[in-house]
């Protein structure tokens, strides 16, 4: 599969790797693959490397100060740093399935540990319809203590 990925020509319309950002009939085999190909070194394989929307640009920062721009460099190659994958991740995350959500609770724990802020950033982007779970998903990574506990303010289940 990654060399289906990565060996597609980049102008390929639509390019191969657009078929994870669609809804698949069998959604934990979906999010399964994308938590394996998220979990290889990036020398293997990057999300960023195919076509896609991103988080964060060059663009997005270039009137910006060297800090920001450096905090911006650091994520920029990042496989997380796909817009396409959250938006697909918050649709998941609505399911009914408490196995579905779960495993996007997983997916995004991980996410966090690598880069909060390009988690946040990424969560804030996906459209409005899908507002009210964004906020509860940044309000579980926020509202946690220092050892990682959740305080248990959600009335949501999943999160």
């Amino acid at each position: 599969m990654i060399a289906i990925l990565i060996n597609c020509p980049r102008d390929t319309e639509p390019h191969a790797v657009t078929g994870f950002w669609s809804t698949w009939a069998n959604p934990m085999y979906q999010l399964r693959l994308l938590d394996a190909l998220l979990s290889l070194p990036a020398d293997t394989f990057n999300f960023v490397s195919l076509p896609g929307r991103r988080v964060v640009t060059v663009d997005d920062v270039a009137g910006a100060s060297p800090t920001i721009k450096s905090l911006a460099a650091n994520v920029q190659g990042h496989t997380w740093n796909s817009l396409d994958l959250f938006e697909v991740l918050v649709r998941l995350a609505d399911s009914e399935s408490v196995d579905i959500s779960n495993c996007v609770r997983e997916m995004l724990d991980k996410a966090v540990k690598i880069s909060a802020e390009l988690v946040h950033m990424g969560l804030l982007q996906v459209p409005v319809s899908d507002q009210n779970l964004i906020l509860f998903v940044l309000a579980d990574i926020v509202f946690r203590s220092p050892t990682g506990t959740r305080y248990a303010w959600s009335t949501r289940a999943s999160f």
